[in-house]
C-alpha cells in the first residue's frame, strides 16, 4: 500500500507540474486533474507520503526543460552557418534564459520533496 500511495502523489505531482508549465496549450486539463487528484489523495491518504508530491511535481517539469536544453540547436551567434559536408541543411536556436531558470527551481522542488523524506526516515529511526 506505501509503495501505490508514493506512486499516487508522484503521478499527483507530475500532472500538477506538467500542467503548470503547459498552462497555454494542453496544460489545464491536465492541472485540473491533477488538482482533482489532490484533494482525493488528502482526504483519502492524509499527508502521508506526501514529499512524493514534491518530487513528482518538480521532477518532471525539470526533466522536460533539461531535455529543451540539451536537445536544442546550437546558439545563433550571428556568423553564416556553414552547412555541414554531405548534408543539407544547418539551423541555429535560441534557449530562453528563463529554461535555465525554470530547470533549477523545479530542481530545487524536487529536492526539497527528498530533504523531506530524509527528515522524515531520520525521525522514524530515532
Amino acid at each position: 500500500m506505501r509503495n501505490l500511495a508514493i506512486l499516487y502523489w508522484l503521478i499527483t505531482g507530475a500532472l500538477l507540474g506538467i500542467g503548470l508549465i503547459s498552462i497555454l496549450s494542453i496544460g489545464l486539463p491536465l492541472l485540473l486533474t491533477g488538482l482533482i487528484l489532490l484533494i482525493a489523495g488528502l482526504i483519502r491518504l492524509r499527508t502521508r507520503n506526501l514529499w512524493a508530491l514534491l518530487v513528482g511535481f518538480g521532477g518532471l517539469p525539470a526533466l522536460v526543460f533539461i531535455l529543451d536544453i540539451i536537445t536544442a540547436p546550437p546558439r545563433c551567434t550571428g556568423q553564416p552557418l556553414m552547412a555541414p559536408p554531405g548534408g543539407g541543411s544547418a539551423s541555429c536556436g535560441f534557449i530562453p534564459t528563463s529554461y535555465y531558470v525554470f530547470a533549477v527551481v523545479f530542481g530545487l522542488i524536487t529536492l526539497a520533496g527528498f530533504a523531506w523524506l530524509w527528515v522524515q526516515q531520520r525521525r522514524s529511526s530515532q
